[in-house]
C-alpha cells in the first residue's frame, strides 16, 4: 500500500480520534448517514497468483506497495536461507532485513538484503518525491546494503535505505541513535514513514530512554516501556523536528493531510500521558490514540483517545481525498468511538473509524475475532487486511476460518459498504500484515503463515515454520 497516504506492524496497538483541527473536527454530535448504501452480495475473485518468501527458518513481510505499473514492493525479515522466487538469501545474523520487487506475475525482479552481525527488520516503505523506494526499519550490530556499512550505537537504532526502481542504492542512513547519556541502553522502533508533496519525510514509532534524531536529541522516563516518537526530516535528510508522548504510548502510523498542513500519528495509549498542552488518559489498558501536528514546527495541533476498559488499539491511518481520516485496528468488550459504541463480546474485533468533516462520523466492525493490521485507501474505496479465527461476518456473509488464524482482505465503498473480501489460510496461523493495490483495481494482500495455505484452488506450503507470502486478487 502507499504509505504516502497510509503505513505498520508492532506492539500492542492502537488508536483514535476525533476533536482536531477545524477541518476534521467540530462540536456538533456525529450523525448517521442520511444516504445508507444496502449491502450488496459479496462478488467472487481471482487470484493470479499465490506466491511465498521462505526458507528453513521464519520470515516476514510487514509491509508493501505498488507502482504505477503494478509492481509489487515488499520489506520484512528472513532467518537462514530464504527463497525470495529466482533468488535465495542466507542471513549473515540471526534476522535479517530486505527490500524486494515483484513483477504483475509476481515473478522476483530484484531483492536488496540490509544483512548485519545481529539483527534487521524491515517495518515501513514508500515512494520519496523522487520516485525512490525508502525504506526504514530497525537494527543493532552492524548492517550492510549494498557496501555501505551501518553500526548501531545503543541496542537498536534505526536504518533509513534508498533504492531506485532497479534496486540501485541511492543512500543509507543510521539515525535514532543512543547518545551518550544513555550509552548502550538506547533503543528505537521506526513503524511509519510517509512524505509531503514538498519531499519532506515523517517517521512515526518508540523509542526507550533516550535517542537522538539527526542533531536533535528526545529523552524518556526509563520506567516506561517505551514512548511514541514522531520526526520530520527537511529534503536534504536533515532533522527538522521531533516531538514525543511523555509517557506510555505507541506509533504505529502516520498519514500527512491532503492540505499538507498536518501530519496525524495513530497508535496506542497506556495510561496517563501529554501531547503538546494536551493531557490524556486510556479508559483501560490500552486505547486508539490520533495525534495531529503542524507540519511546520511540529506543534500539537490535537490529541484524542478512544477505547474502552479492555485492550484497545489502532494499527493504521489514511486519508480519502476530501480530507476525512480512517483507522483501523481492534478492541475488546465495549469501545466507545466518538458516539458510537461497539461490543466485541468476549474477543476482540477489528474496527473501521471514519472521522468527517463537520462533526460527521461512523464505524464499523468485523464481528467475530479478528484484527486489523493495514489500511489503504484510493477513489474506488476502502481496503484493509488483517487476520481472524472462527467464524467472522463479512457484510452479510459468515466465513469460518480453516484453522487458528486465516488472513483476509476486504474492501468498503468510501460510505463503508462491505463491497468484497477474499480469505487465504490453513491449518496455522495465518495474517495479512499489508494491502495494496494497482491501477487496475487489483489487491495484494502480502503477509505470513504457517503449514500451507489455501485461496481457492491455489496452495502453498511453507518451507519453515513461518513462510512470507504475497497473494494477488484480480477484481472482475
Amino acid at each position: 500500500m502507499n504509505k504516502s497516504i497510509k503505513l505498520f506492524l508492532g506492539f500492542p496497538l492502537l488508536i483514535a480520534a476525533m476533536l482536531f483541527l477545524n477541518a476534521c473536527s467540530s462540536d456538533s454530535d456525529p450523525e448517521p448517514d442520511p444516504n445508507p448504501e444496502p449491502e450488496p452480495e459479496v462478488p467472487s475473485n481471482k487470484t493470479p497468483f499465490l506466491k511465498k518468501i521462505g526458507g528453513t527458518g521464519d520470515d516476514y513481510i510487514s509491509a508493501s506497495i505498488t507502482d504505477d505499473k503494478g509492481n509489487l514492493y515488499v520489506t520484512g525479515a528472513f532467518n537462514g536461507t530464504a527463497s525470495f522466487g529466482k533468488s535465495d538469501l542466507t542471513s549473515l545474523g540471526g534476522v535479517d532485513a530486505y527490500v524486494a520487487k515483484y513483477n504483475t506475475n509476481g515473478d522476483l525482479i530484484w531483492v536488496v538484503p540490509i544483512a548485519g552481525t545481529q539483527y534487521s527488520y524491515g517495518r515501513a516503505l514508500t515512494f520519496d518525491k523522487a520516485g525512490n523506494v525508502c525504506v526504514v526499519g530497525d537494527f543493532n550490530g552492524t548492517v550492510n546494503v549494498a557496501g555501505t556499512n551501518l553500526t548501531a550505537f545503543g541496542q537498536y537504532n534505526t536504518f533509513i535505505v534508498r533504492v531506485t526502481l532497479a534496486g540501485v542504492l541511492v543512500s543509507a542512513i543510521r539515525d535514532g541513535i543512543g547518545t551518550a547519556n544513555s550509552g548502550s541502553s538506547g533503543l528505537t522502533w521506526p513503524r511509519a514513514v510517509t512524505f509531503d508533496s514538498d519531499g519532506n519525510m515523517y517517521m512515526a514509532g518508540s523509542f526507550y530512554y533516550e535517542a537522538k534524531f539527526g542533531n536533535l536529541s528526545v529523552i524518556g522516563d526509563p520506567d516506561m516501556d517505551g514512548q511514541m516518537f514522531v520526526v520530520k526530516y527537511n529534503p536534504d535528510g536533515s532533522a527538522a523536528w521531533v516531538q514525543k508522548s511523555s509517557a506510555g504510548a505507541n506509533a504505529s502510523g502516520i498519514a500527512v493531510s491532503p492540505s499538507s498542513a498536518l501530519v496525524y500519528v495513530t497508535g496506542t495509549l497506556y495510561g496517563k500521558s501529554s501531547f503538546g498542552a494536551t493531557e490524556l488518559t486510556s479508559k483501560g489498558e490500552g486505547d486508539v490514540l490520533l495525534v495531529g501536528y503542524q507540519i511546520e514546527n511540529g506543534a500539537v495541533n490535537s490529541a484524542q483517545n478512544f477505547g474502552g476498559t479492555g485492550g484497545d488499539g489502532a494499527t493504521d491511518i489514511a486519508f480519502d481525498q476530501y480530507g476525512q481520516i480512517f483507522l483501523v485496528g481492534y478492541f475488546t468488550g465495549q469501545a466507545t468511538f466518538g458516539k458510537y459504541t461497539l461490543d466485541a463480546g468476549a474477543y476482540n474485533d477489528m474496527f473501521l473509524f471514519r472521522v468527517g468533516n463537520g462533526g460527521y462520523y461512523w464505524t464499523k466492525q468485523l464481528k467475530g475475532y479478528a484484527m486489523a493490521n493495514d489500511l489503504m485507501i484510493n477513489n474506488n474505496g476502502i481496503y484493509v487486511t488483517g487476520w481472524f479465527s472462527n467464524k467472522v461476518t463479512f457484510g452479510s456473509t459468515d466465513v469460518t476460518s480453516r484453522g487458528s488464524l486465516d488472513a483476509f482482505a476486504m474492501k468498503y465503498s468510501l460510505g463503508g459498504t462491505v463491497q468484497w473480501y477474499g480469505t487465504a489460510g490453513g491449518t496455522g496461523n495465518d495474517r495479512g500484515e499489508s494491502v495494496a493495490t494497482d491501477a487496475l483495481g487489483n489487491v495484494f494482500m502480502s503477509g505470513d503463515f504457517q503449514s500451507t495455505i489455501h485461496y481457492g484452488e491455489k496452495n502453498v506450503a511453507s518451507a519453515g515454520a513461518t513462510d512470507a507470502m504475497m497473494v494477488k486478487y484480480v477484481m472482475d
